[in-house]
């Protein structure tokens, strides 16, 4: 009797092993498929942190813009039909001709280049004045609020008994569309 109570209790040896083995199957059996969806989770986890991230870099990015177009001034800003810009622009073109002497030969209007956010007018001017004048000219337009740039310049002597210089100038007016 002794022989069948001692093969029916398992050895301590015996015990450890099969906790071993039933710990190694139930690694496999569920560990792994847990380990493996913890693992998928904490990958979406950190998807959808980045996309958070980036979202609210992109709202503070648009936040930023509208502050900043608030702080545009109103003759930045593109309100008119692209025929009214064009022909401000002219307008103020000849008005800082006229107060700096000046004499605007003729104009051409290039098309206008649009954005997301801003548009371009192209004005290519043929002028005719002194050094003086033609500096003073460039220099009002460069320095005036309504964003003008010259973008090119080509001057020759047109006369020179009276010094007049012939200057060709593309010139260009940013505007921020609303």
């Amino acid at each position: 009797m002794n022989k069948i109570k001692s093969s029916s209790y398992l050895t301590s040896q015996t015990t450890l092993l099969l906790v071993i083995l039933l710990g190694i199957a139930g690694w496999f059996g569920i560990g792994i498929p847990l380990y493996n969806s913890c693992k998928e989770k904490a990958i979406q986890s950190q998807q959808q942190q980045r996309l958070l991230a980036k979202n609210l870099r992109v709202i503070a990015r648009k936040a930023t813009i509208e502050e900043a177009s608030a702080k545009i001034p109103a003759v930045l800003k593109s309100s008119q039909t692209n025929a009214q810009e064009i022909a401000q622009f002219q307008n103020v073109i000849t008005d800082l001709a006229k107060q700096t002497g000046v004499k605007v030969q003729k104009t051409k209007t290039r098309p206008i280049e649009t954005d997301l956010i801003s548009k371009t007018i192209w004005i290519e001017l043929d002028c005719q004045g002194r050094i003086l004048q033609l500096s003073d000219f460039i220099y009002r337009m460069q320095s005036a609020p309504e964003a003008i740039q010259v973008k090119q310049l080509r001057i020759s002597l047109q006369n020179e008994k009276n010094s007049i210089l012939r200057a060709t100038l593309l010139v260009t007016k940013l505007l921020i569309s609303d």
